[in-house]
């Protein structure tokens, strides 16, 4: 599930970049809002999940 979502992440990152480079700034700014939104979910759902086990995904930065 984690490779999952961090391949989905990565594509939402790609789209938000592509449509700022576009000048779509309200279709950047809602990929971006989604991969936001999905990394603050998985930090509260695994919160005491090692990480080892749930991946970097979740770790603060």
């Amino acid at each position: 599930m984690i490779n999952e979502l961090i391949k989905t992440c990565t594509g939402w990152m790609m789209c938000g970049f592509f449509s700022t480079a576009s000048q779509q700034s309200k279709a950047a700014a809602e990929f971006h809002s989604r991969v936001v939104d999905v990394l603050d979910w998985g930090s509260r759902k695994w919160y005491n999940v090692s990480r080892n086990d749930r991946g970097v995904i979740f770790e603060k930065s």
